[in-house]
């Protein structure tokens, strides 16, 4: 006959249960005292990542590689991260780095606790870190550094300037030969904060861009690579394309158009082009200022504007192209504003034919799509009086400012 265990009475089941309850919330609760904890560690500003930004053939930037390796063997414990300058803008950007070398020492958060500049040893490193541990790191965690996603100036400040950077290119006039300079931004938020390395590239892709009566003096098929400083030097280097016109009157036009590019900042003196197999004599860009033409109609007046422009893509082919633009007619309802023509929404024009931006195109839709139409017309080859026909048939039926119309 087989025989059932005694059931156990009810109040001894309900008894056990209660018991793992009290069991499974006082494990769960010191688990996620034990969390908590671990979270405060990472707002208190404990570092948990080491990141370097150099650049290529800096001297400084070298010397730090062989320190963070060295740094590497002593602390194992921390995260090592490596960036370029040139290649990765992003980081560049949300971590503010305007120096090379810059180490920069982050809370497992992405919060920058404290940074170096320029040459370091390995005993700056280990003094850094004492100095953020010695303070809890909370101190300069909350004194507006940078986290995740944010941008800051490198300066202390707990953004980046807006504005965007007024830079001057040069390029050839068709008929004079002469250097005509040429306005053009690039805004802090959305490409590289090295300016020369911004106007290099953008002066190496200018080619495709600009009006018939201008022609750039970089050959199409050479490239920008990288621009770094040996002394009181200042040396670009350029793709290995660059051979085939060193040595020759363009080769020598396009270094000049570099060494006056880069005449415009104040800490370069000497330029020297060099590429893998190659090494001009150096340029003393400030010679070279007798080859600059008079022409200034590409040159935009710096103005208090920038501080909100963020449409610099339309706003440079604004400036190259203002001539065209001052044949197509906006539809806007702009004329009551005594503009006369597309371009009056960017700039305005003063006695001495200089630029001066203006917001209306900033904040204008139908401003911004005729210029849009104006340059993919243009990149297909067709005629202006043929593009003001297009931008015509577009906007039948509103109301036109009053413009002139192109000739041909």
């Amino acid at each position: 006959m087989n025989m059932r265990a005694p059931r156990k009475p009810l109040w001894i089941t309900a008894a056990a249960i209660l018991i793992l309850l009290i069991v499974g919330a006082s494990i769960w609760a010191v688990r996620s005292s034990q969390l908590s904890s671990s979270n405060e560690g990472d707002a208190s500003g404990n570092v948990e990542t080491l990141a370097l930004f150099s650049l290529k053939g800096c001297g400084s930037c070298t010397d730090a590689l062989v320190v963070m390796k060295q740094i590497e063997g002593e602390y194992p414990d921390y995260r090592y991260e490596y960036f370029s300058i040139i290649d990765d803008t992003e980081a560049v950007n949300r971590y503010g780095v305007t120096e090379h070398p810059s180490l920069i020492f982050l809370t497992g958060d992405d919060r920058e606790l404290g940074r170096i500049n320029k040459k370091f040893t390995p005993e700056d490193v280990a003094s850094k870190l004492e100095e953020i541990r010695s303070a809890g790191g909370s101190q300069e965690a909350q004194a507006g550094h940078p986290s995740s996603g944010s941008v800051s100036t490198g300066e202390g400040d707990a953004a980046a300037p807006q504005a965007p950077v007024q830079l001057t290119l040069y390029a050839l006039d068709s008929e004079t030969h002469a250097f005509t300079p040429v306005t053009q931004y690039f805004h802090s938020k959305t490409n590289v904060r090295y300016p020369k390395v911004s106007a290099l590239r953008m002066l190496a892709e200018l080619s495709d861009k600009l009006p018939a009566s201008l022609h750039s003096a970089i050959p199409e098929q050479v490239s920008f690579v990288e621009i770094r400083s040996d002394g009181s030097e200042t040396i670009v280097e350029l793709s290995e394309e660059f051979n085939a016109f060193a040595g020759s009157d363009e080769g020598t036009r396009a270094e000049q158009a570099i060494a006056l590019t880069l005449h415009h900042f104040e800490d370069v003196d000497g330029v020297r082009i060099v590429t893998n197999s190659y090494r001009s004599d150096l340029i003393a860009s400030r010679e070279l200022t007798s080859l600059i033409g008079e022409r200034n109609e590409f040159v935009a007046a710096s103005s208090d504007v920038l501080e909100r422009m963020t449409r610099t893509e339309l706003y440079n082919a604004a400036v190259l192209h203002s001539h065209d633009l001052e044949f197509l007619p906006c539809y806007c309802g702009c004329g009551d504003a005594g503009h006369h023509s597309n371009r009056d929404c960017y700039f305005s024009r003063s006695d001495d034919g200089r630029l001066t931006p203006t917001l209306h195109a900033e904040f204008c839709q139908v401003c911004l799509d005729i210029t849009h139409q104006y340059l993919d017309a243009r990149d297909q080859g067709n005629s202006l009086p043929d593009i003001r026909r297009a931008i015509e048939d577009t906007y039948k039926g509103a109301v036109p400012t009053n413009t002139p119309t192109p000739l041909g």
